[in-house]
């Protein structure tokens, strides 16, 4: 009998843990980081993203701005990461390689289809979908299978376009361009 209550002991702290490991978030970023321009705060979030690393399961990462070195861009940030990894001993703790990582790391468009395609397909839990930037190429990404959808959970800093002007109660003055239309603060005239 004490054998039995051992056993089941070990059986339900076993499930505890993989049952942890399988609620992590998943998520997906498209993100416009870059070396040759744009704002600092990008490679910050991508840092940022590493530091809890351990907390989520990273499915993809699109750096959008291919021609201005985003891939490169995240790859400095991975070689950040991977210095912090190798000293610390990180993987004891449940971050993900710093080779896991550049695997998920989209290095064209092409690859960034196929990496989406692949976890938005997946519907064993949400997909967080983080948009740093604009939402053209998650808006592309979509479109290739719009059944993906009710998996989805988008959180975005909302650039490139607004759905303002599709709400009643805004001022006239605010324009009256179709929704979605709209450029918000981060598109045309900003600067």
């Amino acid at each position: 009998m004490k054998l039995i209550r051992h056993l089941l002991f070990v059986a339900l702290c076993l499930g505890g843990i993989l049952s942890f490991a399988q609620d992590k978030p998943r998520v997906f970023v498209f993100t416009d980081v870059n070396i040759n321009s744009g704002d600092p705060d990008d490679r910050q979030s991508l840092v940022h993203l590493f530091w809890y690393a351990d907390e989520l399961n990273i499915e993809g990462i699109v750096p959008d701005r291919w021609e201005a070195q985003g891939y490169e861009a995240c790859g400095l940030a991975v070689d950040a990461y991977e210095k912090d990894y190798s000293i610390l001993r990180e993987s004891d703790r449940g971050y993900p390689s710093p080779q896991r990582i550049r695997e998920k790391i989209a290095k064209d468009w092409p690859m960034a289809q196929q990496l989406f395609q692949a976890a938005a397909s997946d519907t064993t839990a949400p997909l967080y979908v983080l948009i740093w930037g604009n939402m053209e190429r998650f808006r592309d990404a979509l479109l290739m299978d719009p059944s993906v959808a009710d998996n989805l959970r988008v959180i975005t800093i909302a650039t490139g376009v607004m759905l303002e002007s599709s709400i009643p109660h805004l001022p006239e003055s605010w324009g009256k361009s179709p929704p979605c239309e709209q450029m918000n603060w981060n598109a045309f005239g900003r600067n």
